[in-house]
């Protein structure tokens, strides 16, 4: 069986109706469904994690999830929007 044929454990993910509704306008945009943008985006957030130094642990939530925002938001831009 090809890696992308293989069946992957599901995991159920609530978003805000404003965040899903960004998420969805830049996969369509970047030719992707939204469970491939979420995962790309949630494997880009790794590689980086990878080559962050070690304090980059101590973000709080509001950190993350500013940086977040700001990513979606030049994701927009990018697309347009």
């Amino acid at each position: 069986m090809k890696p992308e044929q293989r069946q992957l454990p599901s995991y159920p993910l609530r978003l805000e109706p404003e965040t899903r509704a960004k998420l969805e306008a830049i996969a369509k945009a970047n030719g992707r469904s939204l469970h491939a943008e979420i995962s790309m985006r949630l494997e880009e957030s790794l590689r980086g994690e990878e080559a962050a130094p070690a304090d980059s642990q101590s973000l709080t939530v509001e950190d993350m999830r500013r940086v977040a925002l700001e990513v979606v938001r030049e994701e927009l831009t990018k697309a347009g929007k």
